[in-house]
């Protein structure tokens, strides 16, 4: 399996530099290149055993599914923890990436930092500490908190939403379960530009050491005993979960391809807005024509209310397919537009029943 992981960058800038983009071996697809999502893999665990185990399998089926793919393990970085000095606050930037020098050379933050602002979705594979993240796992989004200073105390506005997915794995019998990993993992990936979408529970998850182990004893010839039947459960629920893992992958991949297209719709109907904003001060005025052929141009007011109730009807389909809530495809309309609204409220597909909500986090 062809693995693509992250390269290091340039940390010599004296501050927050614009690193390169790291070196990534891309598997080849059917699908075309500008179609791909990309997608990162994040392993919290300071080990590399059942979670980088489940990370190649999670992009084994993200790949299959047309995905391109890279990870970031921390088994194999350093990540400094933050040490609450504040600068951040006033400057958005964290002084711990400025510094590159003998006595305090630079981590590898900034090399996951220029992944992590270009990806489409991040699936991030957490093995459970007492209910919560490993200590590693919590150092790397605790370096966060400069995502939280730009877009809530210095006012820089945030880029949309991505999708992110978290994969639990442990050896379980912790009766508090993982609801903390869960609001820790959320907290910090939403300042990040992530929305936490899904939780997956591989509780049980086998190492691959522990996975040879089991199948060696299997293959010893013996009587059908107690153990042996223990052992073959536990076997059949191995593959169970590799199967589910590359499944997952290949789900996520078609998830993030999909909230793609609605976020095309929903540019595409912000764009019709607009035009409808300038409709009300020309009236039923023909349009002028523009040079600028990015922007979409109608002739007629009649002419964009069609396109703008074609693009609601089919951003309430995908959102409804994906279960997903889009405020642009609410059924709530009637102040987007003027004149649109008691349509759009006798339109059946605007039933509030018809519309999922989003956010939620199942347990597959």
């Amino acid at each position: 399996m062809n693995e693509n992981s992250l390269g290091k960058q340039d940390l010599s800038a004296t501050s927050e530099p614009t690193t390169s983009e790291p070196a990534i071996s891309e598997s080849t697809s059917d699908e075309p290149a500008a179609k791909k999502p990309d997608i990162l893999f994040i392993s919290g665990s300071p080990r590399r055993k059942a979670s980088v185990a489940l990370v190649e399998l999670l992009e084994q089926g993200a790949r299959k599914a047309g995905a391109q793919t890279q990870h970031f393990f921390l088994s194999e970085k350093h990540i400094d923890p933050c040490n609450g000095c504040g600068s951040c606050e006033k400057t958005g930037v964290c002084v711990l990436t400025q510094r590159n020098t003998d006595k305090h050379p630079a981590d590898d933050y900034l090399e996951l930092k220029a992944v992590l602002d270009r990806v489409d979705a991040v699936g991030i594979v957490a093995p459970l500490y007492f209910a919560g993240p490993t200590a590693q796992f919590k150092a790397l989004m605790d370096r966060f908190q400069p995502y939280y200073a730009q877009r809530y105390l210095i006012g820089i506005k945030p880029p949309p939403k991505r999708p992110a997915q978290l994969y639990v794995v442990g050896a379980g019998g912790d009766p508090h379960g993982y609801a903390p990993l869960v609001g820790i993992t959320r907290s910090a990936f939403n300042v990040a530009g992530f929305t936490l979408e899904k939780v997956h529970d591989f509780v049980g998850f086998l190492t691959p050491h522990d996975t040879a182990e089991l199948y060696t004893k299997l293959e010893k010839d013996g009587p059908a005993t107690t153990e042996l039947v223990r052992l073959q459960r536990k076997a059949a629920r191995q593959e169970e979960f590799e199967a589910r893992a590359i499944s997952a992958g290949g789900a996520f991949t078609r998830y993030v391809v999909k909230q793609q297209e609605a976020n095309q719709l929903e540019a595409q109907l912000e764009e019709i807005q607009a035009e409808l904003e300038q409709l009300k001060t020309v009236g039923d005025r023909p349009i002028p024509r523009t040079s600028d052929s990015s922007r979409i141009r109608y002739d007629s007011r009649d002419a964009i209310e069609l396109e703008y109730r074609n693009l609601i009807r089919r951003g309430r389909s995908e959102c409804r397919d994906l279960g997903i809530d889009r405020s642009l495809f609410s059924d709530d309309e009637s102040d987007l537009g003027g004149e649109l609204g008691g349509e759009l409220a006798n339109d059946s597909d605007a039933s509030p029943s018809n519309v999922s909500p989003g956010g939620s986090i199942d347990q597959d």
